[in-house]
């Protein structure tokens, strides 16, 4: 049958993978062995099927093949005279070079020092392979010092001589990487260095004669290196010197995006120094960064607001890039990116503390809406973009009535943005500036109708919790007390033989005494004591409401005492305490509603507190609205939603404007506010 048969088990993907690795263990041991002492053309073969089999591996085998003795076996054939040989085993190497534990064992068996041997080999292609695989190796940060300690500098530098573009590009391509891993171990000792040693052996006639080439590849490859020779004062006047800024300023325009943004990182460098600078200005460079802030790529972008904040950093250009180019350095503010805020910032503060330019700048500032972009950059944990958008919002908050005559302008869009900036600015006014902000110059209006309109809700919302969010709450829910009531009156409730009238509710009988209904409620002193027919009669039928709750209304007049159970049971004795016009017990309902708010249930406790006058729950439903707007606005739709019924509805702005407008007005002294009237005339801003 064939249950007796022998049947192999099917090959899972586990154990197709264990056998496809040990073949290929076992064909690249077979061809290491090779190696030892077999012919050159053995030998050759060897390496390519050796190469062939390191593309197949994984990483694992290939890092069990360095770090054994397999490697020396492969660099062994580098020492040999055959050109051929050592271009064979060059390609090998650079298939190796996959992984870093990889290149970290080419670098231990010595495989820099023959890779610098033959950069200087006459073979081009031999040369082409060994300054491939010196990049490679120089990936690693870690491995950069390691190189530049022998004299493959040099080496380099003379390459970039060299008649074949095919070299220059992959030698400036290994100069950068090797140069990019100084600087991004933060090894600034070892970078001078070795730019001094670079600049000793004539690196830089080679790569500006280069930046003229035809060849796209050459001018990005050399520009490349070009950036980090002109951290160099000396290096950036031997560059003007001869003449090249202008080919440097063309490179901006590149199509290619990594053109663009080594030519802009080395304009960017070379704008440190003072002389340079101002030959950038002089040239259009700096409009040439301003145009590049419209760039799709933050590489861009960050090396243009890097060019700018140099240029910046010279007082006297502040003003002109104040109004070439400020609405783009906004614009960046935008961005989530550190190195691009980091900058954007710098650019801004400089313009802020350039004493021509304040007027003009505040106005933009304004117009744009970038306060509360700039407010909520305080928070960050970058020290350094936190504390310049600080340093700009204090400049700016000296300039709050300023800003708040903006109410007053015809221009819509200054109007709109000074409404939605002012709550980010006053957070330290005095009492009269905010008087003056809010309450004369209707600040507070401004914003309750910009939270009627969609466009601006959102924004508009934002100020309004920047505003509140270091007042008192709204609610004094929680400060409520209700009075004790002496305990011998519990003994008269829903006793016969001691009450004198009878409330009749769902055909049940509850027992009271008029005197402490009296006592204790308005609407039954207006029922009894006003010579209703109602005062004259023992049993009183009541309709409209259910048993438990009206007991539990008769029950806390005559006991001050009440236990709710449940929300539904605290909506309906909210609505009949509002019936019977029964505060203290409607207070008790409030407390428990306001307990049960969650982003579900708050509009409809809201729209309760409306219907049924329960201001202090209306105000609770806003405070918490407030104090979790952010959370509700990352919620997408809903949680908006959930806003703008509440506040846009005329409920939410009637108690917001109560609110606000009670906790700015106080009396004010007859002459203070009015000291300072501010007029805005050709685009800058007078204090008169």
């Amino acid at each position: 049958s064939a249950m007796d048969e022998d049947v192999d088990p099917p090959a899972t993907d586990y154990n197709m993978r264990r056998q496809n690795e040990s073949r290929l263990n076992t064909s690249l041991l077979d061809n290491i062995l090779t190696l030892e002492n077999a012919s050159v053309t053995a030998k050759l073969e060897a390496l390519q099927n050796i190469n062939q089999l390191c593309k197949q591996a994984s990483d694992k085998i290939l890092e069990f093949f360095a770090t054994h003795d397999a490697l020396p076996l492969v660099l062994s054939q580098l020492r040999a005279s055959n050109s051929e040989l050592n271009h064979v085993t060059l390609i090998t190497l650079n298939t190796i070079c996959k992984t870093p534990l990889t290149r970290e064992a080419i670098i231990k068996s010595g495989g820099l020092q023959l890779l610098t041997l033959h950069l200087r080999s006459t073979n081009n292609e031999v040369v082409l392979e060994a300054a491939q695989c010196l990049g490679k190796l120089a990936k690693d940060e870690a491995h950069a010092s390691t190189i530049v300690e022998g004299d493959v500098l040099p080496v380099l530098v003379t390459l970039l001589k060299s008649p074949s573009e095919e070299i220059v590009i992959t030698v400036a391509n290994s100069l950068n990487l090797l140069l990019h891993g100084l600087y991004g171990s933060g090894n600034e000792g070892a970078l001078d260095g070795k730019i001094d040693e670079m600049t000793a052996e004539g690196v830089m006639p080679p790569l500006i004669s280069r930046l003229y080439s035809d060849n796209p590849d050459v001018v990005r490859a050399a520009s490349g290196v070009l950036l980090y020779m002109l951290f160099h004062e000396q290096n950036c006047n031997f560059y003007l010197d001869r003449g090249a800024l202008p080919r440097l300023l063309q490179l901006l325009n590149s199509d290619m995006d990594q053109q663009v943004v080594y030519a802009a990182a080395s304009v960017a460098n070379l704008a440190c120094f003072s002389r340079c600078a101002e030959l950038i200005v002089e040239h259009g460079g700096l409009l040439r960064f301003l145009m590049l802030l419209r760039s799709d790529n933050d590489k861009i972008i960050q090396r243009a607001l890097r060019g700018i904040y140099n240029v910046t950093v010279i007082n006297k250009y502040c003003g002109l890039v104040a109004q070439l180019g400020l609405s783009y350095i906004i614009q960046a503010l935008e961005t989530k990116k550190s190195p691009i805020l980091e900058f954007a910032t710098g650019i801004l503060n400089s313009c802020s503390k350039y004493e021509r330019c304040p007027g003009y700048f505040v106005f933009e500032l304004v117009k744009a809406g970038a306060v509360p972009t700039l407010f909520s950059l305080q928070s960050m944990m970058h020290e350094t973009i936190s504390s310049r958008a600080t340093d700009i919002l204090e400049r700016l908050e000296k300039a709050v009535r300023q800003i708040a005559c903006c109410l007053d302008m015809r221009d819509e869009n200054l109007r709109v943005n000074a409404a939605l900036t002012l709550p980010y600015l006053t957070k330290k006014s005095s009492k009269a500036e905010k008087y003056f902000v809010f309450i004369e110059k209707k600040g507070i209006q401004y914003l309750m109708d910009l939270l009627k309109e969609p466009d601006h809700f959102v924004k508009a919302l934002k100020s309004v919790h920047c505003l509140m969010v270091d007042m008192s709450p709204m609610s004094n829910l929680s400060n409520q007390v209700i009075p004790h009531i002496n305990d011998e009156y519990k003994s008269w409730f829903n006793k016969p033989e001691v009450s004198d009238v009878k409330f009749i509710v769902e055909g049940k009988s509850i027992y009271a005494s008029k005197f402490i209904l009296v006592a204790r409620s308005e609407y039954f002193k207006k029922l009894f004591l006003t010579g209703m027919r109602e005062s004259r009669d023992h049993e009183i039928p009541v309709q409209d409401i259910e048993y438990e709750i009206f007991y539990k209304l008769m029950e806390f007049l005559h006991t001050n005492g009440i236990k709710i159970q449940s929300r539904d049971e605290a909506v309906n004795l909210l609505m009949a305490a509002d019936r019977y016009q029964l505060e203290k017990i409607k207070r008790h309902a409030e407390d428990y509603l306001s307990k049960a708010i969650t982003k579900e249930t708050v509009l409809k406790i809201f729209q309760l507190a409306s219907a049924y006058n329960s201001d202090g729950l209306k105000k609770y439903c806003l405070d918490w609205l407030l104090s979790n707007c952010e959370k509700l606005l990352e919620d997408s739709d809903s949680g908006i939603e959930i806003l703008q019924m509440v506040l846009q509805g005329e409920d939410g702005l009637k108690e917001l404007t109560q609110c606000l407008t009670q906790a700015f007005s106080y009396q004010q002294p007859s002459n203070e506010g009015s000291s300072s009237a501010s007029t805005w005339r050709d685009g800058a801003m007078f204090t008169s």
